[in-house]
């Protein structure tokens, strides 16, 4: 794997404009619909319900390593905890380390946002209610990185057979991803379900890792962890309501 040095020694344009105009490159445009949210039978992931989300950009991979880099030059941003591991900073890895609040620092860097759940999960599960982005077969490691079979993030590009239809690479597996709801219970009936507003003190992550077990990749499963958490197996990608954007962006 590159590292950063690699990336310091050979990328020197400067990322300025990138901050000005929202880009969506390397983005996929989805959109949005009717969709089933929830599995009514795992507690923390109650009840299932039927929401609706807006036409909406994803990042077609987790921001990475090279991504993150660039982002540290233009703002002197800190850098995130095991930045300087070489297990952890090949520039087609998905950047770890990074706190809520660095997501979202870098993601309105960028223009966007990170994606709210019900934009993650639609993405994932689709209004074809897939357990996995693929589809309804068994995760295996043709499809995504999981079950500790590498031991360490994978590059983004490297399981494209577990892309969504939409053509979304790594929504399961690789790392967890950051999103804007705080971890709060489903209230369909009072929020349609939307947590972005919740005041509660863990944010929610999705998708699994590649230290996850099957059971969290399903396009439902969800867990909560502190905003301020620096793991190995936590990392992010953006997202962009079509709303925002003007003609000509």
């Amino acid at each position: 794997l590159s590292s950063i040095a690699a990336l310091r020694s050979t990328d020197t344009n400067s990322c300025a404009e990138g901050a000005e105009a929202v880009s969506t490159e390397d983005m996929v445009y989805l959109e949005g619909g009717n969709f089933l949210m929830g599995f009514s039978d795992v507690r923390e992931e109650a009840p299932q319900f039927e929401t609706q989300v807006g036409p909406f950009y994803l990042d077609r991979y987790p921001v990475t390593v090279g991504d993150y880099a660039k982002f540290i030059e233009q703002t002197n941003h800190p850098e995130p905890k095991f930045w300087r591991d070489p297990e952890l900073n090949g520039l087609r890895q998905p950047v770890t380390g990074v706190t809520w609040d660095d997501a979202r620092a870098y993601a309105r860097w960028t223009g966007k946002d990170l994606p709210s759940e019900k934009q993650w999960e639609f993405a994932a599960r689709g209004r074809e209610n897939r357990l996995y982005p693929w589809g309804n077969l068994e995760p295996d490691t043709t499809r995504c990185n999981f079950g500790d079979y590498l031991g360490m993030p994978s590059m983004v590009t490297m399981h494209d057979s577990g892309r969504s239809p939409d053509g979304v690479n790594d929504l399961e597996g690789n790392v967890f991803e950051w999103v804007l709801d705080g971890f709060a219970p489903y209230r369909p009936e009072i929020t349609d379900g939307d947590n972005t507003k919740s005041s509660a003190v863990r944010r929610v992550v999705r998708g699994g890792s590649w230290h996850s077990k099957a059971p969290e990749l399903r396009t439902m499963a969800r867990k909560g962890l502190f905003p301020e958490t620096q793991l190995t197996t936590v990392g992010f990608r953006c997202a962009l309501a079509a709303d925002r954007l003007t003609p000509g962006d």
